[in-house]
């Protein structure tokens, strides 16, 4: 399918190269240079809407991979280990 658009993109883009080159150089070049132009525009109006995008969502996993983090570290604070210290004769040590 995207063959066939392309082959029809080519078609039409060849017969308006042929009706710009029977304006006349001065109006030929004139709208072709806006053609030029406004898809450049275009462009760059893509470009900025893909960046908020992706910004967006780049924010929204920033924000769970914080969460993740904050509960792990909670969870390190919560749980206690006892641990047997066999230097000081079997005397319980507690470390967070």
């Amino acid at each position: 399918m995207a063959g066939m658009n392309l082959l029809v993109l080519i078609i039409l883009g060849t017969i308006l190269g042929y009706l710009l080159i029977l304006m006349g150089p001065f109006f030929g070049a004139l709208i072709a240079f806006g053609i030029v132009v406004g898809c450049l525009f275009r462009g760059l109006i893509l470009l900025n809407e893909i960046n908020n995008k992706l910004s967006k969502s780049s924010r929204k996993t920033d924000n769970v991979y914080a969460l993740l983090k904050f509960s792990k570290e909670a969870k390190k604070d919560t749980d206690i280990d006892t641990q047997i210290d066999t230097k000081d004769n079997g005397s319980m040590t507690y470390e967070k």
